[in-house]
Order: structure tokens, then C-alpha cells, then sequence
């Protein structure tokens, strides 16, 4: 099975028999019954289907989510749909509204940077501080084009 995204919706490729008669625009119900190792087992309709889908947040064990079918044959192609459009409504309007709000990236590393010797600050929270400032590459560490690869590969939150 193979995972790709689209319109932040992540679609599912089945290609084992799911043994149902599927239609293009149906709704189908699924329940997580596990998640390990960046695998996800689904129980649809009955059938146990194993997936690779990562999703922005992790999925709980026995949370129910919605399918929508968009293509029937091998292989079935699923959209993952929201189980609640007006939520998912409500969530994109605050994002919109909130994040040209953002402090500037630059601008926030450049406030962290005093936290790491600031004695109002816990010791844990000054250790993250110190490893999320050690992961972000320097100039002079980008000098050729293998280790701007490598940077991007190792980017994590920032690319």
C-alpha cells in the first residue's frame, strides 16, 4: 500500500482485494485497531488493511475515521475525508486568521537564544532549547552541495 498526499488529504492505495463492491463518492467507515512501527492496521468494512499513512497528528487505537472512495479497481484508491466539515471549517478560518500573526522564524530563534543562559528558565526546558538551537545548520557548515544535501535531509521542523 502506498500513501500520497493531496489537498492535505491523505489518499490510500489498497492493493490487496478488499472482497467489497466499492462506488466512486461512497463513505466508508474505518476503525484504527493498531499503529506501530509507521504502520497502521485499519479494520474496513471487516477487512484488516495495513497502511504506511502518516498523518499530521498521530491516529489512537480504536478512533473511528471516514474514507471516501475516488477509485474503484486495482488498486482502490481512499481519501481520508473529515469526520466533521464544520470543525475542520472552524480550524482552517482560525489558521488563516492566526498565522499571518506569526512572529518572524528568524525572530523567535534569535529570543531563544538568551533563554539558554536566563536563570528564570527550568533546566529542561533550557536542554530543549539548547538541542531544537544545535539542529539548525550555521552557514559555513553549507559550503558545497553535499552538505546543503544532508542539511535538508536532516532538516526536521526546519527546512
Amino acid at each position: 500500500m502506498q500513501t500520497l498526499k493531496s489537498d492535505n488529504s491523505p489518499l490510500l492505495h489498497i492493493s490487496q482485494p478488499t472482497g467489497r463492491n466499492w462506488q466512486v463518492g461512497q463513505i466508508v467507515h474505518a476503525t484504527v485497531i493498531s499503529t506501530a512501527q509507521g504502520k497502521t492496521v485499519l479494520n474496513i468494512a471487516g477487512n484488516l488493511i495495513t497502511s504506511s499513512l502518516t498523518m499530521e497528528r498521530p491516529w489512537q487505537e480504536g478512533e473511528k475515521i471516514q474514507l471516501e472512495v475516488l477509485k474503484t479497481g486495482m488498486p482502490v484508491v481512499l481519501k481520508v475525508s473529515p469526520s466533521d466539515p464544520a470543525q475542520e471549517l472552524i480550524i482552517s478560518r482560525a489558521l488563516r486568521e492566526q498565522l499571518p500573526r506569526q512572529m518572524p522564524l528568524g525572530n523567535m530563534l534569535n529570543n531563544l537564544s538568551p533563554l539558554l543562559n536566563s536563570g528564570s528558565v527550568n533546566p529542561a526546558t533550557q536542554q530543549m532549547i539548547a538541542r531544537l538551537l544545535a539542529t539548525i545548520p550555521q552557514l559555513k557548515q553549507l559550503t558545497s552541495g553535499k552538505k546543503v544535501k544532508q542539511a535538508v535531509i536532516n532538516s526536521g521542523m526546519f527546512l
